[in-house]
């Protein structure tokens, strides 16, 4: 989709408001506010859930003489205008939601080519560092114009008083040469009478920002632009390119493909909060925050960070988790130098140390915290890594390749850049052969691809990559993968690394089958990664010559060639390698038995045995058939128990009588002895 219209957006505005000029008519923003559902809204555009629909909306409103504002409902994709002014006592009526901006026209005379002049925020206030307090009572639309008139006014705050009319709003105006940017501990909740406007079109001179606070697997849930396809990197310079509105962040998301999603932010969680965040496994979100005048510098023995404050700081400056330990924090002075200096190696700030396996590299690293507040912390504070690398007699200040992992905030900060160099920096990741997603966990013999990438891809290095081990996690177990000339000590279990150099990448790459060792599922990969200018040449690993020293010559001597041409820029830049290490969790692989198929049809009855699970997995109907049969065993065994019961029984009465019948016996009786028995009496010669 094309936004060339961005650049004539004004030309083509056709709406009248009452007495202003067509040239003057502009847009506000107004954040987490919407009119009453008492004021009928009309559709004006929609898409897609979750495509954004911004510009489109913004376009189709100036185009329309009958729109005065309209509302953007970020969760559905839609918005919707109103062809009415909400001025004065109508404004009681409107409802918060922070799930909606409302833009609406106002009439300001500028040249700012913004798509939207100013950002106004109800309920909020900047608090100090006033201007003027404009005398007279006046509306927001003059509030702002004072604000354009006035140089170097940055914001301003608008207090509503109670003289409200049933035609418009009026309150007093303050001026501010401060913004919520430069001072986000300033910036509070206030009463629904207080606005805050910021001006969209103020022009620094300098850098305003100069990194992107980390937020992981979270996504703003209001974006303005949305790109396919692009990396990280492009992604960040779309937002830093965009001139039609300022761009606040970015989020990532991942896709099908091996680059993100890119979405693309006017707002930001310093007025929002965190419920502009919404969870997405895997996504990313940055936030711009403003340079710091920091510097870092060490010693052999000592860590020494100074920072100069812009504007007073009475806060604290101190280690995370150390900030009760007197040499690991210092308390800010107004607009006095803050200078922390630190001890390296008796971890008394949680300064952490790193040594690589030939130990010819030290890392020495910690996470900072500047809060402005002496004793609580806020959303305004900020979190910021630091360190240094040493390597034999040279040092460097730590770059922002470098990540460290940070539980205790929602963000991972940003990190120290050192301005007197240029310094490149690489990612070493594992990622999936197929999808090209990166692992953490595998299996053996899953097919995985190891990737060194140099950041950026058009500067002024190249990279080469040696000694590349592998070892268990306690280093018990290890075996050399790369020696130290780059070549593959064992190509059938790990192959030469492969460079792929052009001008939107530099990356080096390897494909190979997931192993373990046999004492540990834990793998703990580590690669020398060497730096070279313009382009590092590959060793000839076919000749199995000893290459090692002589690459390593003609980098040194490479080196040493262009610092004489360009002297001020090396000067403090000797590093030409850098330890990179991953860390991989690698599983049994998964064995199972061979399927039971019954009938022609192959139906399967029996699916498998998973050794690593001890799961048995069947087919519904074999199921069925093995309760069945077995219910008719046990009815049967049942029946028959039944039945021999009985017949015990019929067996005993019968050995009960004959047993009776043995014991007269034996005394000369018998059963017949009982009946009736003839007998002769004397008297009569018959018998009875």
């Amino acid at each position: 989709m094309s936004y060339i219209f961005m650049f004539v957006f004004f030309k083509i505005i056709c709406a009248q408001l009452t007495n202003c000029p067509q040239e003057h008519v502009r847009f506000e923003k107004i954040i987490g506010l919407r009119p009453s559902n008492d004021v009928d809204g009309y559709l004006l555009y929609k898409r897609k859930i979750y495509e954004p629909v911004t510009l489109e909306c913004l376009s189709k409103c100036a185009s329309n003489e009958n729109c005065f504002s309209f509302v953007i409902l970020y969760n559905i994709s839609e918005c919707y205008w109103y062809n009415v002014n909400i001025r004065g006592l109508q404004e009681t009526e409107n409802i918060l939601d922070p799930n909606v901006v409302w833009f609406e026209k106002t009439c300001l005379d500028t040249n700012c080519s913004k798509l939207w002049i100013f950002e106004r925020v109800p309920g909020a206030v900047l608090i100090g560092n006033d201007i003027v307090t404009v005398p007279k009572v006046m509306t927001r639309n003059e509030c702002q114009q004072n604000c354009l008139n006035y140089t170097t006014c940055r914001s301003a705050s608008f207090r509503i008083s109670n003289d409200v009319n049933s035609t418009n709003t009026l309150g007093t105006c303050t001026l501010s040469e401060m913004d919520r940017h430069l001072m986000p501990n300033s910036f509070r909740a206030a009463s629904y009478e207080e606005e805050y406007f910021e001006n969209q079109c103020v022009q620094d001179k300098t850098n305003a920002f100069c990194a992107y606070e980390e937020y992981d697997n979270v996504v703003s849930t209001q974006a303005d632009i949305k790109y396919y396809n692009v990396t990280k990197m492009q992604c960040e310079k779309l937002c830093d390119g965009i001139t039609s509105f300022n761009c606040r962040g970015y989020s990532l998301i991942p896709s099908a493909s091996t680059n993100h999603i890119c979405l693309i932010h006017s707002g930001n969680s310093k007025v929002h909060g965190p419920r502009l965040l919404t969870s997405l496994t895997g996504a990313y979100f940055f936030e711009k925050a403003r340079c710091l005048n920091i510097t870092v510098a060490c010693t052999e023995t000592h860590i020494t960070l100074r920072y100069w404050p812009e504007l007073p700081f009475n806060g604290k400056v101190y280690m995370n988790g150390y900030s009760e330990n007197v040499q690991c924090y210092v308390k800010g002075r107004g607009m006095e130098e803050v200078v922390l200096k630190m001890p390296l190696f008796r971890n008394e700030c949680g300064i952490m140390k790193a040594i690589t396996i030939n130990a010819n590299r030290t890392l020495f690293s910690g996470t900072m915290l500047l809060q402005y507040n002496p004793l609580i912390q806020t959303q305004g504070d900020r979190v910021i890594k630091i360190g240094c690398i040493f390597t034999n007699n040279t040092k460097i200040v730590l770059g922002t390749g470098v990540n460290f992992a940070n539980s205790s905030y929602p963000n991972h900060g940003t990190s120290i850049i050192n301005t007197t160099t240029i310094q490149p920096t690489v990612e070493m990741r594992i990622v999936d052969f197929y999808t090209k997603k990166e692992v953490s966990a595998t299996q053996i013999g899953q097919e995985l691809e190891l990737t060194i990438e140099l950041h950026p891809p058009d500067g002024a290095y190249d990279i080469w990559a040696t000694h590349l081990l592998a070892m268990t996690e306690n280093g018990d177990d290890s075996i050399l993968l790369i020696d130290d000339q780059g070549c593959a000590t064992n190509p059938a279990i790990f192959p030469n690394l492969v460079k792929i150099y052009n001008n939107e990448t530099r990356r080096l790459v390897a494909n190979f089958n997931a192993f373990k060792f046999t004492t540990s599922s834990i793998i703990r990969f580590s690669i020398i990664v060497q730096f070279c200018p313009t382009y590092c040449t590959p060793p000839n690993c076919a000749t199995g010559r000893d290459l090692g020293t002589k690459v390593r010559r003609e980098i040194m001597g490479t080196m040493a060639d262009v610092k004489e041409v360009n002297k001020n820029q090396f000067d403090n830049d000797n590093v030409t390698q850098m330890p990179l290490e991953f860390v991989l969790l690698v599983r049994n692989a998964k064995i199972t038995s061979n399927q039971l198929v019954y009938d022609d049809n192959r139906k399967i009855l029996i699916a498998g045995y998973d050794l690593s699970t001890d799961e048995i997995c069947i087919d519904f109907s074999l199921t069925i058939g093995i309760i069945v049969t077995w219910i008719t065993i046990q009815i049967i065994l049942l029946t028959c128990g039944i039945l021999m019961i009985r017949k015990y029984k019929n067996y005993y009465r019968q050995g009960k009588t004959q047993s009776l019948e043995s014991l007269h016996s034996n005394f000369g009786m018998r059963f017949a002895n009982l009946g009736n028995r003839r007998v002769r009496w004397a008297d009569s010669g018959s018998y009875t």
